[in-house]
């Protein structure tokens, strides 16, 4: 757990598009395209993809939405940012708390995933989604209370820029006296 934050001005704005729920930077960021095209690609079968590895991941996934929900439960945050969120397994779990949640990722499919999730849902709060990046985020600074990035930055196609730029863009992105869950494989900074 890593708490930190500061102050700071407005970032870019985010405009709707027409007849899409799903919120977009106005300026489109080309560095980073290839991931997104990538989980735009596995979107509608991502979770069944991870969970399927023949390894302690289905356990580990569990313990990940255990951790996020104790988190959201202990510290009731008004804000909470899923950066990251894929088809949204994070953001679910904390939407069922009632809690007012932000999902971002770089791939608009795994955006529509989430949406379609949610259209049957009977959860007491509902996801703001919005494409963009996390290493530039469209939000202004100390907009949210709480921030879970989970198995997000190895995805990041520069090590060790991309990575330093996400992790100041969520330090600003969080209030001061914030909570921000980051993990990732520890193997990463070994691997590279």
């Amino acid at each position: 757990m890593f708490t930190r934050g500061r102050s700071g001005g407005p970032r870019s704005a985010t405009t709707e598009l027409a007849g899409d729920p799903i919120r977009s930077p106005v300026e489109r960021r080309s560095p980073g395209r290839a991931v997104a095209e990538h989980f735009d690609a596995v979107s509608g079968v991502y979770y069944e993809m991870v969970d399927a590895y023949r390894t302690d991941l289905g356990y580990y996934h569990a313990r990940e939405l255990e951790e996020a929900e104790r988190w959201a439960r202990a510290l009731q945050p008004a804000r909470i940012l899923d950066a990251g969120s894929g088809p949204g397994r994070h953001t679910r779990r904390v939407l069922i708390l009632g809690l007012e949640t932000v999902s971002v990722d770089v791939s608009r499919n795994m955006l529509r995933e989430l949406v379609g999730e949610r259209a049957g849902s009977d959860a007491p709060a509902t996801a703001r989604p919005v494409q963009g990046d996390i290493r530039s985020l469209p939000f202004r600074s100390t907009a949210f209370d709480f921030i879970v990035c989970m198995e997000v930055i190895e995805h990041l196609p520069s090590f060790p820029g991309d990575v330093q730029r996400a992790a100041l863009e969520l330090t600003r992105s969080l209030r001061p006296g914030g909570h921000l869950i980051l993990e990732f494989p520890l193997r990463l900074a070994r691997a590279r």
